[in-house]
């Protein structure tokens, strides 16, 4: 007889799991690649998310990316709908047999028809699957449910999310499953995947749900962690507000850096996170210290955190010295201390200047060495300098294309590590650039 007292969202993912791992089985993989597949364990199905739980973050990690597509072509094909892999790594999970009760093969239930009990006052951890070694995951997500008739905004008093906007409730399509499946990945990632996360559309969309989402998904996961969801309106907001009463102005900018500094989810650490990402990529290991340091001198944008450690490395290639945190300091001295507005145009007329060369040669067609360079470096000072985009700073320079731009900033920061000529161009007219700005 069957036990009545199974979850059924751990009976439906492992319904889903057990077809797709045939699929797999099938499918023209190597062996060596089904091998990854062997010791993943479904847990639940919310929706069209199956969280599957996996041993290490290697496992993790090659699901996600090499097999990503093998296995959401598995998974749409066993529940005949797409659906969307939530990972989580769970230590002991090559130790504990799969949820799977013995029942008949039957069709994999859908969401639609899942008919729970409906509690009188709502437990976001009723009929969770109690297995050692990994945290609970809800039979339903979130504290109020659209299923029960509410609709409306269920605002968390200190998080300030809203409860009702999650994974589950989100209607994927495809203008957005790309945007859903990354934002997943990052509340997944619990800040170390795709950080920071940028969502782009028009009004109505689902940027706001997808943000939502994340931070009610990371609460799931992790109880303990600090979550904050403002706008740009209400951070502004209370920091005029901790500003208002000069009598208690200090305490109240103490309260306000508290309330933001000590969050999980993200801004320093987002920040830092993006450096340690870029000197990933760029093959130089940089000390907490010093990353700490750039993330917390500078705070306006990517271009600037990317600018800094791009002079930070290259001093340290140039003059064979280890990246320290006194050698960040000296070298970002000048940055620090000011904040001004530059514009394309001075960067330009500044250039030209510097290099004995006219405006008009700058911005136009002439590709002789010495105006090619002085081109390159203004281009990458006004993508470092100023908030336009690429394809901005490729019209100011005669029309010219976004990957021409591009090309240009990458040459120059690859430059400035390798040759001491270039860097001192940059860093020269850089000053420059500050001073003549802030007269």
């Amino acid at each position: 007889m069957a036990d009545t007292t199974i979850n059924p969202a751990a009976t439906q993912a492992a319904d889903i799991w057990s077809d797709a791992l045939a699929i797999l089985h099938s499918s023209t993989l190597s062996a060596r690649e089904k091998g990854w597949f062997e010791d993943v364990v479904p847990e639940a199905v919310f929706g069209t998310t199956i969280v599957l739980c996996v041993s290490n973050a290697e496992v993790q990690q090659t699901l996600q990316t090499t097999l990503n597509e093998s296995l959401m072509n598995a998974l749409r094909i066993a529940s005949g709908q797409e659906m969307f892999p939530a990972f989580k790594i769970a230590p002991a999970v090559e130790e504990r047999p799969a949820a799977q009760p013995e029942r008949p093969h039957a069709k994999p239930v859908r969401h639609e028809e899942r008919t729970p009990e409906a509690p009188s006052a709502f437990d976001p951890y009723a009929g969770k699957t109690s297995v050692q070694g990994q945290l609970p995951i809800p039979a339903m997500i979130p504290s109020q449910s659209f299923e029960s008739g509410e609709r409306g905004p269920a605002l968390d008093p200190e998080t300030h999310l809203n409860k009702n906007a999650t994974f589950d409730t989100f209607v994927p399509g495809d203008s957005n499953r790309f945007a859903r499946t990354v934002a997943l990945a990052v509340a997944e990632g619990s800040g170390q995947d795709f950080n920071p996360l940028c969502i782009y559309g028009g009004s109505g969309l689902g940027k706001t749900h997808l943000l939502n989402a994340i931070g009610n998904y990371a609460l799931v996961k992790d109880p303990t962690l600090k979550v904050r969801y403002v706008t740009s309106e209400e951070f502004t907001n209370e920091f005029i507000d901790a500003l208002q009463n000069p009598s208690q102005s200090q305490g109240r900018i103490a309260e306000f850096n508290r309330r933001y500094r000590q969050v999980d989810v993200p801004d320093l650490e987002t920040r830092i996170a993006i450096l340690r990402m870029m000197s990933g990529m760029n093959g130089v290991t940089i000390p907490n210290d010093v990353l700490d340091l750039i993330a917390e001198r500078f705070t306006e944008n990517i271009r600037e955190l990317e600018g800094a450690l791009t002079r930070v490395t290259a001093v340290a290639s140039l003059s064979n010295q280890p990246v320290t945190k006194a050698l960040a300091e000296q070298t970002l001295q000048d940055f620090f201390t000011t904040d001004v507005e530059v514009k394309p145009s001075d960067i330009i007329g500044q250039v030209a200047k510097y290099f004995h060369l006219t405006f008009d040669q700058i911005v136009g067609r002439t590709r002789t060495k010495n105006v090619a360079l002085a081109r390159q470096i203004a281009m990458y000072l006004s993508r470092e300098m100023t908030s336009i985009s690429l394809k901005d700073i490729g019209d100011v320079f005669g029309g010219r294309d976004h990957t021409t731009v591009m090309h240009a900033c990458t040459r120059i920061s690859d430059e400035m590590r390798e040759k001491q000529e270039i860097y001192n161009y940059v860093m020269e007219l850089t000053v420059r650039l500050k001073q003549r700005s802030a007269e």
